[in-house]
């Protein structure tokens, strides 16, 4: 007797939202248009290049910051974190430094080693090993949001489990608290060695 199997394929509804991201386009200190992205999209420019009288438009250029003008000395007074996201903000008396974190199967390999961006940036995530790296800042007082200029991946923890360092290298205890407590980590992170 033969049996005959039949599957059913349902289609379920799934709403997904996606983040927006918010860009502003600043010329002569002002906020001259601002414009919105999903989440890991291509920015959009402002519709309409800003004119000048007297002057030609060059092009758009990121808001760098050198982090190394920061006093690595001064603790930090707060942090949050997003596990899901690996990101971290750390609070000073400056402003705030945002990161990001990343569980390596890369060992520390001794005290001042910082791994180059080369070494880290190709890798998956997972491994025992936490790093932290700067990628933005917010001086105190201001809504202009800075790139990172070459802020190095600095050595956070060992975990000593590839789940562990998951669960709190971005979390509770992990980069955002690292930075805010450790000035070793700072002077590496923000490159004032």
């Amino acid at each position: 007797m033969k049996r005959f199997i039949f599957l059913l394929l349902v289609p379920i509804p799934v709403t997904v939202f996606a983040r927006t991201e918010t860009t502003e386009w600043w010329v002569d200190g002002d906020v001259y248009a601002t414009t919105s992205c999903e989440t890991g999209g291509d920015i959009s420019t402002p519709p309409q290049n800003p004119t000048k009288k007297g002057h030609t438009f060059q092009g758009w250029e990121t808001a760098t910051f050198d982090l190394a003008t920061l006093d690595a000395s001064i603790n930090g007074s707060g942090y949050t974190y997003n596990n899901s996201t690996r990101k971290w903000r750390t609070t000073f008396s400056y402003g705030y430094v945002y990161g990001e974190s990343l569980c390596s199967p890369t060992p520390n390999a001794g005290s001042g080693w910082y791994p180059t961006s080369q070494e880290l940036d190709a890798e998956t995530g997972t491994g025992q090993y936490c790093y932290c790296r700067a990628t933005e800042y917010l001086p105190k007082g201001s809504s202009k949001i800075y790139e990172a200029v070459a802020s190095r991946w600095v050595f956070g923890n060992d975990y000593g489990s590839a789940s562990d360092c998951a669960g709190g290298c971005a979390g509770v205890w992990g980069c955002g608290a690292i930075v805010q407590y450790h000035s070793s980590v700072r002077v590496g992170l923000f490159g004032s060695n």
